[in-house]
């Protein structure tokens, strides 16, 4: 099989990282909304104008943001063992700025040493992807790709749907022979 997989709040814990770095600008956090809305400037009590531009410059600027983000729990081991018997190919979104590639790349060689970086994708459009699966958590990317959707749950994506929903990588290996029995 063909996989594609995220790395943002898939195998990174993306949203923590955006949380840590944003309190630093002292913005008050609204928990409940990081539970539901994809919006980072929700997150926060405060002008959206200016959490928008802190957050884009987290994201564009800020040394150390990507690459110091905290792998997932499981994410290495499963990883590594669909290696071993699929194509596997890790797209993400890339962000303006000087950082987020080099320390993108800098993560995977950190953390998934194995991984081929010739099968990793930048792109905006995943939708435009044509594979088999894609293990995802962002809503427009799991409605509008073509092949098998495994999605990673988060209440913002409540209501989504795909062929098999996921919370944690353990579950990733019965979620990907459910869809190749399809």
């Amino acid at each position: 099989m063909r996989i594609f997989v995220d790395m943002d709040n898939v195998l990174t814990q993306f949203n923590k990282q955006m949380i840590t770095y944003l309190r630093r600008t002292n913005l008050e956090l609204i928990q409940e909304k990081v539970e539901k809305t994809w919006e980072i400037a929700e997150w926060f009590e405060g002008d959206k104008n200016r959490i928008k531009k802190s957050y884009a410059y987290i994201m564009s600027s800020v040394p150390g943001f990507w690459a110091g983000m905290e792998i997932m729990p499981g994410a290495k081991e499963v990883m590594d063992h669909m290696m071993k018997y699929h194509e596997v190919y890790i797209a993400t979104a890339a962000f303006w700025g000087d950082t987020c590639i080099p320390e993108k790349v800098r993560w995977i060689r950190n953390h998934l040493r194995k991984f081929d970086l010739n099968n990793l994708i930048f792109t905006q459009h995943k939708e435009l992807l044509k594979g088999d699966v894609i293990i995802d958590d962002k809503p427009k990317t799991l409605t509008m790709f073509e092949g098998g959707k495994i999605k990673w749950s988060y209440p913002y994506n409540i209501g989504v749907e795909a062929d098999v929903e996921v919370v944690k990588w353990e579950q990733v290996p019965a979620a990907l022979a459910l869809i190749g029995q399809k």
